[in-house]
């Protein structure tokens, strides 16, 4: 889940699946549905019925203030036309990932993210991708994510992240896992 020293885009699925079993585990099976469509632009998991959209970030720091992908997107008329008419449809659930430091859950209703976008406007809300970059997509800003974050209906569970192996080593062990299933699985 990691190239060239930085966490890939396909560890945020692996710990998107981790966050929507600790919501089953804490709202029950029938209040949680994980099949949400993949074409679905906001929602990863609906809740009682609501959908909310999943972030996961590993932070640098415990004060790095992050941004996130709001639309995947490559196509340049695609993320345009998603920054023109982007209004938030669904409640956020963020994960800031910091080794050996504190990070923490948030979650962002959709009513503060709607007022952030109003106070400080779509320009400053939302990035657009560098033209001639291959950046995958829209974000919400560092400065919109502080300022959503600082708001008193955000709810926030502190977590202290304590790994005790290294990156190289928890590389190794999921490369092995994954090795001894292949492995049993060519035993049947």
């Amino acid at each position: 889940m990691e190239r060239g020293g930085r966490v890939g885009m396909e560890a945020g699925t692996l710990r998107e699946k981790v966050l929507i079993a600790l919501l089953i585990y804490k709202f029950g099976k029938h209040q949680v549905n994980p099949d949400v469509s993949v074409i679905e632009p906001e929602a990863d998991v609906l809740v009682g019925g609501y959908g909310v959209s999943i972030k996961t970030i590993t932070l640098s720091t415990p004060t790095a203030v992050p941004s996130f992908k709001v639309s995947w997107t490559v196509d340049a008329s695609a993320a345009q036309a998603f920054y023109d008419t982007y209004n938030p449809k669904v409640d956020i659930l963020l994960a800031t990932i910091c080794k050996d430091c504190e990070g923490g859950l948030f979650v962002i209703p959709i009513e503060v993210q709607n007022r952030v976008l109003q106070d400080i406007g779509r320009s400053k809300f939302l990035n657009l991708p560098k033209p001639g970059t291959n950046p995958r997509g829209v974000e919400i800003s560092r400065e919109a994510v502080s300022q959503m974050l600082a708001q008193p209906h955000t709810k926030r569970l502190s977590i202290s992240w304590r790994i005790s192996k290294s990156r190289a080593e928890l590389r190794e062990q999921s490369l092995q896992q994954w090795i001894e299933l292949w492995q049993q699985e060519d035993e049947q």
